[in-house]
């Protein structure tokens, strides 16, 4: 492959890599710009974990017969 073709090829590639951080600045600039957007953000993010690791508790919570006083 000659070397011109390889060279626009990378010049192509760093150029859509640009043009991406561009997208992700402008996104990014906007979510500070607005407070209701970024919990809304935090909220998708924690919805997302929920389902990927929220199960049920596999341990039991009992009460022991223990004191506050008999801890310390």
């Amino acid at each position: 492959m000659p070397l011109k073709r390889l060279a626009a090829l990378e010049r192509k590639r760093l150029q859509d890599e640009y043009n991406e951080l561009l997208t992700l600045i402008a996104y990014l600039e906007d979510l500070l710009e607005n407070p209701p957007k970024i919990l809304g953000v935090i909220k998708d993010e924690l919805l997302a974990l929920k389902q990927q690791y929220g199960d049920a508790r596999r341990t039991r919570i009992v009460e022991s017969g223990a004191t506050r006083e008999s801890l310390t």
